[in-house]
């Protein structure tokens, strides 16, 4: 009986330690899982700022496009009246 009981403990142990890495393999993988949802939030933030990002700078490139023409006739207006 005693060699019973000592094998009964030693079974129960040994399910404890299994329960307690279950547990904290759960919480763990649980962790990840909530900061992968994270991570795909801030991406996809981050997705949208650049997408306004490009959508400024291209406006911004068109304005100075046209600021360089204007300045351009100007220049070629004062050129051609001054040697007139």
């Amino acid at each position: 009986m005693v060699k019973q009981d000592k094998s009964d403990k030693r079974l129960t142990r040994l399910e404890n330690i299994v329960a307690n890495a279950y547990v904290d393999m759960r919480d763990r993988v649980n962790a990840v899982a909530d900061a992968q949802l994270k991570t795909e939030a801030i991406v996809a933030a981050l997705g949208e700022t650049q997408h306004n990002l490009a959508r400024a700078q291209l406006a911004t490139e068109e304005k100075l496009s046209v600021l360089i023409t204007v300045i351009e006739r100007h220049i070629s207006s004062q050129n051609n009246g001054g040697a007139q």
